[in-house]
Parts: structure tokens; C-alpha cells; sequence
């Protein structure tokens, strides 16, 4: 495993993991799962974050200015529910 870690570029860790998924599949690649990209650690959807974010950007346009500090005070207020 760890030969064909060094020639792939891989982690002897990941190179198994092909491995076994190669075995698993019969040579073919899992079809039903995406492995990269894509919004796995989302806390809103799409357009409740662009509701959400709407009163801030629209207050930064006309200010010129973005404070981070109110955006993650009220996202960690509607994500915890206090």
C-alpha cells in the first residue's frame, strides 16, 4: 500500500480507501455520491442565507462599510435561537 501511496501522490490512508472502493464497485466509481465541492457544512439554505444576509448588505451599501462582527453576533443568535 504504501508503493502505491508514493506513486499515486496519496496518503497510504487514502490510497486503502480507493482500494477498497474500487474492490466494492467492481472497478467503478460510486455514481450516487458526490466527492468533492458542494455545501456540506451549510447551517442555512441558499435563500435563507441570502434573506438573512439582505439587511446587511443593503445597510453596507449605503454606509460603505461591512462590520463581520454584527453578521456573526446575529448568525450565531438565529442559529441558537437566542
Amino acid at each position: 500500500m504504501k508503493q502505491t501511496a508514493t506513486a499515486t501522490g496519496v496518503s497510504v490512508g487514502w490510497a486503502c480507501q480507493l482500494r477498497m472502493c474500487f474492490i466494492r464497485n467492481g472497478g467503478m466509481r460510486e455514481t450516487g455520491k458526490s466527492t468533492r465541492g458542494g455545501r456540506r457544512r451549510e447551517n442555512l439554505s441558499r435563500e435563507e442565507e441570502v434573506a438573512f444576509l439582505a439587511p446587511f448588505i443593503e445597510k453596507a451599501s449605503a454606509g460603505g462599510i461591512l462590520i463581520v462582527s454584527e453578521i456573526k453576533q446575529a448568525l450565531d443568535a438565529r442559529l441558537t435561537g437566542h
